[in-house]
């Protein structure tokens, strides 16, 4: 851990401050020494103003460029791990090799492979800097420090970030290495060997705990910010993944503000592209600002626009085997291209012409899709309709059947006409689940870790399979596969030898 943990902060910001020169240089190879931020103490309204610019810049570099550290067009923070992770899975297939190809032919799972590192840097440095913010608002408020509420966001980053890290690199019962706040001294601690992965769970668990503690009475003003609605979404994925169904069922019904209801289809297919969607739990506004060209997700995801997933040829396909099983009354079929001649879009209605019989592939996505062709989609990082589909897994494993049914018909009812639950049953209900799941978020990067968490292997070879395009890309791995874990970044463990031993 010690040698990406660094701030990633703008610090030409904390120019204004007037208590200090200090904060407006930062320390690149650690935590800002506790010096500088003893001072902090003496300038409550400058340390305040500080915090505020530390945590937006935080919220910020989910959506960096090259925040990763690499300087591929396929490094773009929390959605450029989205892709890498769905182009390991089964139902992600690439028309060309391509940024994300070797994720897509497994190969970047290794140390000495910048997908290895573009994963850990990006989930240890939001950690990291989650624990900048938790020092300085500690400095600024020794005595109500528990209670702000820049504090509980920022543990519920930490424990988002740690649970992503444990859930891609923990083997054989051994997790990840990682760094808190010593509330007695107020200084950065960092435990250098991996954790167990009982250590790390409980460790994430105080964290949601205690961040959903201090968030109770706290609503958000910006879905750029987590709200705690967002916080007990984050929730509801680590008790997914831990197994804990009663849990796991509560809090995601808490995400939907403890309501099971769904937004109507026609107002949720806008392309997701735009924050503002009612649907959108969580996510980062992306303008001219912000903009990171063809290091985007639109850029690689919109199969109209000029980018890579686009007029570049690297299109983004739903597999044939999964196709197959949409209804033909389900309205999500029309994500997909069908070959018709002329494309109407299904998500803002435009008509478009393929330019060209046969330039757009079969299969193509048409899910993602923005107006603007300067990659501004904005970034979405969790929706409603997920937690429904967490509540409805949940409900089904902890035996309320009847509320898995529920759930389900209310995630489908705008999107299938007639859609019944009433008749599945045991596994049938539980694959019906999967199914919709899988449907519902494809793209959005779910389908590899789940299935991991759902003890999968990966079958490209199946019969229905289109994984025919890029050599290599036609894998098959068995449920546990070494090939489904992610090592260390060699840099990481070059410079922090005991951060092993290192994963197969």
């Amino acid at each position: 851990m010690k040698k990406i943990y660094y701030s990633l902060f703008l610090f030409g910001t904390l120019i204004a401050v007037s208590c200090s020169k200090d904060f407006a240089e930062a320390d690149q190879t650690s935590a800002i020494s506790d010096s500088k931020i003893a001072k902090l103490a003496a300038f409550p309204e400058s340390a305040m103003n500080l915090i505020e610019s530390l945590e937006s810049g935080n919220y910020a570099n989910t959506a960096k460029a090259q925040i990763g550290g690499s300087t591929a067009h396929e490094d773009f923070g929390i959605k450029s791990i989205d892709i890498a992770l769905d182009a390991m899975g089964e139902d992600m297939v690439f028309a060309a090799m391509s940024h994300f190809g070797f994720h897509y032919q497994h190969l970047f799972r290794y140390e000495d492979y910048r997908g290895s590192s573009m994963l850990y840097n990006n989930y240890a440095k939001l950690a990291h800097n989650a624990n900048l913010v938790m020092q300085f608002v500690y400095r600024a408020k020794p005595s109500s420090y528990k209670t702000d509420h820049a504090y509980g966001r920022a543990l519920a980053l930490r424990a988002y970030a740690n649970f992503n890290l444990l859930r891609y690199f923990e083997h054989n019962g051994l997790a990840h290495g990682y760094e808190y706040l010593d509330e007695t001294s107020g200084s950065l601690v960092i435990f250098y060997e991996r954790a167990t992965t009982a250590d790390m769970k409980a460790f994430i668990e105080k964290d949601l705990t205690s961040s959903l503690e201090i968030l109770k009475t706290y609503n958000s003003s910006s879905k750029e910010i987590l709200s705690k609605q967002a916080v007990a979404g984050i929730a509801s994925r680590y008790y997914l993944y831990n197994k804990d169904w009663t849990k796991a069922q509560e809090f995601s019904l808490a995400a939907l503000n403890n309501s099971l209801t769904a937004v109507d289809f026609k107002t949720l297919n806008d392309g997701f592209a735009d924050l503002k969607n009612p649907d959108v739990l969580w996510g980062f506004d992306r303008n001219a600002a912000n903009a990171s060209g063809y290091a985007s997700f639109s850029s690689h995801m919109d199969s109209f626009n000029r980018g890579y997933g686009g007029t570049i040829g690297a299109y983004k396909m739903i597999d044939n085997s999964l196709y197959v099983q949409i209804n033909d009354k389900d309205l999500r079929k029309k994500w997909f291209y069908d070959q018709k001649d002329t494309l109407v879009s299904p998500s803002v209605g435009d008509v478009i012409l393929p330019g060209g019989k046969g330039r757009i592939p079969a299969l193509a996505n048409l899910k993602f899709y923005e107006t603007s062709t300067s990659f501004l989609s904005d970034y979405i990082y969790m929706r409603k309709s997920e937690m429904l589909l967490n509540y409805a897994e949940a409900a089904f494993e902890s035996g309320a059947i009847a509320k898995a049914k529920e759930a389900l018909e209310v995630l489908m009812s705008s999107r299938q006409e007639g859609y019944s639950a009433a008749s599945f049953n045991g596994t049938v209900l539980r694959d019906e689940i999967r199914k919709q799941r899988r449907i519902e978020l494809w793209g959005e990067g779910f389908n590899f870790g789940d299935l991991r968490r759902w003890n999968l292997g990966i079958d490209r070879k199946k019969p229905g399979s289109s994984h025919i395009y890029v050599p290599g890309a036609d894998v098959k791995f068995e449920p546990g596969s070494d090939m489904m874990l992610f090592q260390f970044p060699i840099g990481e463990i070059n410079a922090n030898p005991k951060l092993r031993p290192q994963n197969p």
